[in-house]
């Protein structure tokens, strides 16, 4: 038994070690919720620099006449050399971001021309390989 101050109930009482110990326990968990919270209030902050990056950069490139499929085929092009290696760090070895890519331009939430465009393109590409394993 010990003799202090609660700050429950604002006044000194003998605690046992097991309301101590709950009282530490509410304090680290209030301390954990306050550390979420500035972490979830950091992540939307950076939320909203990710994006603003990306409109403005967009807007950059359509201010000066270009596609984002311009952007793509510059930077998907076998010939473009890079001193960073944006075909397979800064894409392909992102394996759940490129399928989750992939994965969008099949959604219903794109017209059926486009997922139509992206259909007939894997199913060439399907015919293609059979073709040649065929032989």
């Amino acid at each position: 038994m010990k003799t202090s101050y609660c700050k429950c109930t604002n006044e000194t009482i003998t605690c046992n070690r097991a309301h101590l110990e709950e009282k530490e326990r509410e304090a680290i968990n209030v301390k954990n919720r306050e550390i979420k919270a500035e972490e979830g209030h950091q992540h939307e902050i950076e939320w909203i620099q990710w994006e603003a990056f990306f409109d403005d950069l967009l807007a950059r490139m359509q201010g000066k006449g270009y596609t984002f499929a311009d952007l793509l085929d510059y930077v998907f092009n076998p010939t473009t050399k890079f001193g960073f290696d944006w075909w397979w760090r800064g894409f392909f070895a992102d394996k759940v971001t490129v399928q989750r890519i992939f994965d969008y331009w099949t959604t219903s939430k794109y017209n059926k021309t486009s997922r139509t465009l992206v259909h007939e393109w894997a199913m060439g590409k399907a015919r293609k390989a059979a073709g040649q394993e065929s032989r």
